[in-house]
């Protein structure tokens, strides 16, 4: 729209020409190109006079006039939304979390409260919460960012080594400590099936965008529910080991470009310039835009090994004599 501001109309041939000169937008599949310019033609958006593109009588209401700014404007807002139960401001949560779709309510935890969602302004990026009593969902407290695949893999390098460095407090040396042996089953260069107090957990420590894309893809695989966070992915009760190994072993044969999160449609509104993109399209973006690729290869690539914590099941076995 901007360069048939400029040009007084432009052709998709010269669009093509435009957009090849700025290395962000080489990639851009030509299909995927016809695909949005047909779709903000037949939306009204834009109109086509034998050939040459121009504004619609849509496209001239919500982008004529002055507000032809907008498609001048680059910046971003904060990747956050703000969390608000009724007039008072709870915190801020990541965007990631409510990008992915929800398996049920949406429940996070701040201010050391849980919470359910019960309504979201995706354009304003705000979300409105009520109190509950169930354990909240969500592993960021304020603006905190996804953990990314290197500060996962460096939890888990962490946990699995013996070292202790001079700069730790004797406190930190005594938690270390308590926290290597609760998780002895964790190793270096490999993922762990975890069957502990009557759960099933995949410590892979891929990160929180891996592990969206992951679930997304196993819940496929497994038709049941996959939960999962920046370390781990949590597998319904009827789900076994071995069914869960099979799952991994085909997502192994899956191109990693394919593994992707399942975004929200409502999420598309949020989106600028939604009303430019089809609905399968601007799911295909944000899928993308929160996928991580590499850090799923890298996982995939990884040995899976089971392991199955007898101390934890016999001192439940224990406690409920």
């Amino acid at each position: 729209m901007a360069l048939a501001l400029q040009q007084r109309g432009i052709t998709r041939q010269a669009i093509r020409e435009w957009l090849n000169r700025v290395p962000a937008f080489t990639d851009i599949e030509p299909e995927v190109l016809e695909s949005m310019l047909r779709w903000m033609v037949e939306q009204d958006l834009m109109w086509d006079d034998n050939g040459v593109l121009w504004f619609g009588q849509r496209g001239e209401k919500d982008y004529g006039r002055k507000n032809y700014l907008e498609l001048f404007t680059v910046f971003l807002l904060p990747p956050v939304f703000e969390i608000m139960h009724g007039r008072h401001h709870i915190g801020s949560v990541d965007e990631v979390i409510f990008l992915a779709k929800p398996q049920g309510p949406r429940m996070l935890l701040l201010g050391g409260n849980s919470w359910q969602v019960n309504h979201i302004e995706w354009k304003r990026r705000v979300a409105y919460v009520e109190p509950i009593t169930v354990k909240g969902t969500a592993r960021w407290m304020g603006s905190g960012r996804p953990i990314s695949a290197i500060l996962a893999r460096s939890i888990r390098s962490l946990l699995s080594s013996t070292v202790q460095l001079p700069q730790w407090s004797q406190r930190a040396v005594d938690r270390m400590a308590e926290m290597r042996a609760e998780n002895v089953w964790v190793t270096e260069n490999q993922t762990t099936l975890l069957v502990s107090d009557g759960k099933l957990q995949w410590f892979n420590f891929a990160g929180t965008l891996a592990n969206l894309a992951l679930s997304n893809a196993l819940q496929k695989i497994l038709s049941d529910s996959v939960k999962g966070d920046a370390t781990a992915l949590t597998f319904d009760l009827t789900t076994s080991a071995p069914k869960v190994l099979e799952a991994i072993e085909t997502l192994r044969n899956t191109a990693p470009e394919l593994i992707v999160p399942l975004i929200d449609e409502q999420a598309i509104s949020g989106l600028k310039f939604s009303d430019c993109l089809s609905p399968e399209l601007a799911q295909r973006l944000l899928a993308a835009r929160f996928a991580d690729p590499t850090a799923v290869q890298a996982c995939l690539d990884e040995p899976a090994s089971v392991f199955v914590d007898h101390k934890k099941q016999q001192s439940d076995s224990e406690s409920s004599i």
